[in-house]
């Protein structure tokens, strides 16, 4: 198991101009008796699961199924209380495997853990936050060395420390807001005494530290189905490239959540409430065969866009309409599209979705791309024949992605 260490000055530093990680994903040169050792342990197992509004579902419990990736470069948020105050002492950043580079996403499997985080910490009072997902998440520039989060009136929850990102120019997803990966995030609280020997043995208390790490999304999928026997001129395969499925969405009950505090915790915008998203993810141009059902396309890691994911809280339901579903294929300007509105409800740590097969109707414009019909097939509610494409994991385990 890997041993990180990172020696924090007693002294609070300065606002910064700019955010300043500490880079302890490598073992770093420090003189253990000036700190006191502090081991916490980071545990996703709790919340490895998603809870899935299909009914019925299929769940493949091999031990080889993959029930979670998330990119191997995550956060840590150290914070110090000075006097009233609760001051960001440290930023910095860490590997959950220490052997790949920051980008590669790591798969968890059932009972399996990130590595213990171990600190040298000088004495005083301590709040420590992690933030997986590092690299997906639009960071505040107010979150650095310096900066004051909470006092005796502010709690740290009024100010965000990450939220979505928006999409670039050369993207299809360009100007809206996006997640593309599940995020998890935890806190701690502890103090480390100050002995007459700092080079002692630690404190036991202070090598059983454990941070539980909670889902803070909910995954929403459009399914693309091409089912059996459908016909050649319609189908989405014979496209030959990578869709790209489009959405709109309207809270009509409830808001949406904009990110998470600098506790790790879900944060609503006191300002401007979130009341629309818009939805854009891309798909892998290979469809997913299943024997006697045809060719599925799901959104997959590793496609250009991959964003099925939105921030949520657990009790906060948001029940919204989705409309103006478009399905574009770039390489031969051929796209679908739906007219009619859907009504869902984005649950916490939660997994649902819908299905669209191919219409049968094809309108054409002169000096415009063929547009094809889609027609709903599954809205998340209605029993189906169990089929392991409906699995929660099917985008990491189906395709065999790396």
């Amino acid at each position: 198991m890997q041993k990180i260490i990172v020696l924090l000055s007693i002294a609070v530093w300065m606002m910064s101009c700019q955010q300043d990680d500490i880079g302890i994903n490598t073992e770093r040169d420090n003189n253990e008796k000036d700190g006191i050792p502090v081991k916490i342990s980071l545990s996703v197992e709790d919340a490895i699961d998603n809870q899935t509004g299909y009914v019925p579902m299929t769940m493949k419990r091999n031990d080889d199924e993959i029930k979670l990736k998330i990119s191997n470069m995550y956060r840590v948020i150290i914070m110090k209380k000075i006097g009233d105050e609760i001051i960001i002492d440290s930023l910095a950043t860490s590997l959950v495997d220490k052997s790949k580079q920051s980008w590669i996403s790591i798969g968890f499997k059932a009972g399996e853990n990130l590595n213990d985080l171990s600190l040298v910490l000088t004495p005083g009072e301590y709040y420590i936050s992690v933030f997986t997902g590092f690299n997906f998440l639009e960071w505040n520039s107010h979150i650095r060395k310096g900066g004051i989060v909470a006092n005796n009136s502010l709690d740290g929850t009024h100010t965000y420390a990450c939220t979505y990102e928006i999409g670039s120019d050369s993207y299809s997803n360009r100007g809206i807001k996006y997640l593309g990966e599940e995020i998890f995030s935890g806190t701690t609280h502890f103090t480390v005494n100050k002995t007459e020997d700092l080079h002692s043995t630690s404190n036991p208390q202070l090598d059983n530290m454990k941070i539980v790490l909670k889902r803070n999304v909910t995954k929403y999928r459009i399914i693309l189905h091409d089912y059996v026997d459908v016909d050649p001129y319609n189908s989405f395969f014979s496209n030959y490239s990578p869709p790209i499925i489009r959405a709109d969405m309207v809270a009509t009950e409830g808001k949406f959540v904009d990110g998470l505090d600098i506790w790790g915790n879900p944060w609503y915008n006191p300002e401007a409430p979130t009341k629309e998203m818009g939805y854009c993810t891309e798909a892998l141009v290979n469809m997913i065969p299943i024997e006697d059902d045809g060719k599925y396309y799901l959104s997959t890691p590793n496609a250009r866009v991959y964003a099925p994911y939105f921030f949520s809280k657990e009790g906060d339901n948001v029940k919204v309409q989705l409309s103006n579903f478009r399905v574009n294929f770039a390489v031969n300007q051929r796209y679908y599209k739906y007219s009619g509105t859907i009504e869902a409800t984005l649950l916490h740590n939660n997994i649902d979705g819908i299905i669209f097969r191919p219409g049968t109707e094809t309108e054409i414009i002169e000096g415009s791309p063929p547009a094809t019909n889609l027609v709903l097939e599954m809205d998340g509610t209605k029993p189906k024949s169990p089929l392991e494409i409906f699995n929660s994991y099917a985008e990491f385990n189906f395709l065999q992605i790396p």
